[in-house]
């Protein structure tokens, strides 16, 4: 007998549930892998704004420190400076927020050398999340080379080196980012 040849017009309800699930399964396989790069992408920003931010606020720190002139002031979690310009001074105190989790500068400003009267005084926030179990942030040198100690027994004018570092929380992924920096004053290593 011959027949007449049958023919297909379409695919069979089996054929189009196994394309859909190898679909599926490509497409998840796909976005996942979107997702985990733009998570990934978002931590590396977070990162680096938070080591930007650390850079400036330590290199501010720095600046105010080698010029320093003299330390007023010296804590394991504060140091306070004058400094001075062409024609007058300021008085820069860093200072560890009592959480810890902030470094706040607190800048007074004078009219002259002598004025005792401030023009202007503001404190604003340095950095911020910053790690509360952190060690203390600064540490002093003096001459002898030796660890200045912070209970007020030598004079602040004794110090000749600050060394310094923050640790900065990451909300999103809980690591962290530290910082360290080490500064000679001006004019003390002969």
């Amino acid at each position: 007998m011959t027949g007449t040849p049958r023919r297909d017009d379409g695919f069979t309800l089996v054929e189009l549930l196994v394309v859909m699930s190898l679909s599926m399964i490509i497409g998840t396989i796909v976005v996942s892998s979107v997702i985990r790069s733009m998570q990934a992408s978002v931590a590396a920003t977070a990162r680096i704004e938070a080591l930007n931010n650390l850079e400036v606020g330590m290199e501010r720190i720095s600046r105010q420190i080698r010029a320093a002139d003299p330390i007023m002031s010296a804590t394991d979690d504060s140091i306070t400076v004058t400094t001075y310009d062409d024609t007058s001074r300021a008085i820069y105190a860093y200072a560890l927020t009592p959480d810890r989790t902030q470094l706040d500068v607190t800048v007074t400003r004078f009219a002259d050398f002598t004025s005792t009267t401030p023009v202007s005084t503001g404190t604003t926030p340095l950095l911020f999340d910053l790690d509360p179990t952190a060690a203390a942030p600064f540490v002093y040198t003096n001459a002898a080379g030796t660890t200045w100690p912070t209970d007020g027994s030598q004079p602040a004018a004794d110090i000749v080196a600050v060394r310094f570092g923050f640790t900065r929380l990451l909300p999103r992924d809980g690591g962290t980012v530290d910082l360290t920096s080490s500064v000679y004053l001006r004019n003390t290593l002969g």
